[in-house]
């Protein structure tokens, strides 16, 4: 027999809640099912709304218009190459402009569709930004349990980690750069 995934999360709460805490068992869920919205929610807001702005940016009309914009930056240029993606890639922060798991994916989709730059520098541009996200970012799980344990902010670590992994963005830029264009 098989089980969807809903009625098998709500009997595994269930049979949970009744092994634990049979007495407590409606207090349990119900607090639960609060606590799950409350965690939950935000995370499930902000993926609704880069959906929605993800597939915004790959309607013809949005990208007719926004094509000329990135064909007209001159990333060709070693020199341009590393300035543009080193100088904004703080944009990767909080699923912003140039991160690949929120809006940037659409971003680099018109780079690519337009031709802004050879495939292989491209890829090299998104995995140097990608660094500062990884580490930096505010909204990354890991720097939030990270902040939680530590007893501090989570935006502490972001400014504690920014310049180092900006200058570690650049180095991969420069190494992109002389490599691919």
């Amino acid at each position: 027999m098989r089980w969807r995934e809903l009625p098998a999360f709500l009997a595994g709460a269930l049979f949970g809640v009744l092994l634990t805490e049979p007495r407590a068992a409606v207090r349990t869920l119900s607090a639960s099912a609060v606590r799950g919205v409350e965690d939950g929610a935000p995370a499930a807001i902000l993926m609704i709304g880069i959906g929605m702005l993800l597939n915004a940016l790959t309607l013809p009309a949005v990208k007719e218009a926004l094509a000329p914009l990135v064909a007209a930056i001159p990333l060709r240029s070693p020199a341009a190459y590393v300035l543009f993606f080193g100088l904004l890639s703080p944009l990767a922060l909080y699923r912003g402009p140039l991160n690949p798991f929120g809006v940037g994916i659409g971003v680099y989709s018109i780079m690519f569709a337009t031709g802004a730059l050879p495939p292989l520098a491209l890829l090299a541009a998104i995995m140097s930004v990608v660094q500062v996200q990884n580490v930096c970012d505010p909204t990354n799980t890991q720097n939030v349990w990270v902040a939680n344990y530590a007893g501090v902010r989570v935006e502490e670590i972001t400014r504690a980690s920014l310049a180092t992994m900006i200058v570690v963005c650049l180095c991969g830029l420069i190494l992109g750069a002389w490599m691919f264009l």
